[in-house]
C-alpha cells in the first residue's frame, strides 16, 4: 500500500464523525508508537461535509490531504502512490493509476 484514498459520502454517518475518527485513528497509532507514513486522500461529500473539511483542514496534519472532487481526489492519490517510491512518473503511468484508483482496481 503507498497511499489511502477515503472517499465518503456521508448519509447516515455525518461527514464530520468520519473526520474527527480519520484524526482519532492517526492519534491512537502514534500513541501506540506505530509508524504512519503513508498519506490519506480524503473526499467528503453530503451530510455535514463543509464541517468535515474544515476538521482535516484544522488538524494541519501533512498525512491527510483533502480534496474536494472524486475524480481530483483519485488523481492525488495516484500520484502520491506512483511518487512515494521516489520514482518519477510520467502522465500516462499516473493517468493509468488514477484510472485504476476510479475503478477500484
Amino acid at each position: 500500500m503507498k497511499s489511502v484514498f477515503v472517499n465518503v459520502f456521508g448519509g447516515i454517518t455525518a461527514c464530520d464523525a468520519v473526520a474527527n475518527g480519520i484524526l482519532q485513528a492517526l492519534a491512537l497509532l502514534g500513541e501506540r508508537g506505530e509508524t504512519v507514513d503513508k498519506p490519506l486522500v480524503v473526499r467528503l461529500d453530503g451530510n455535514n461535509a463543509e464541517e468535515g473539511r474544515r476538521i482535516l483542514d484544522g488538524a494541519n496534519n501533512p498525512l491527510v490531504q483533502r480534496v474536494d472532487t472524486m475524480d481530483g481526489a483519485a488523481d492525488r492519490a495516484a500520484e502520491l502512490a506512483t511518487n512515494v517510491l521516489g520514482r518519477t512518473t510520467g502522465p500516462e503511468e499516473q493517468s493509468s493509476a488514477a484510472q485504476n484508483v476510479r475503478e477500484g482496481a
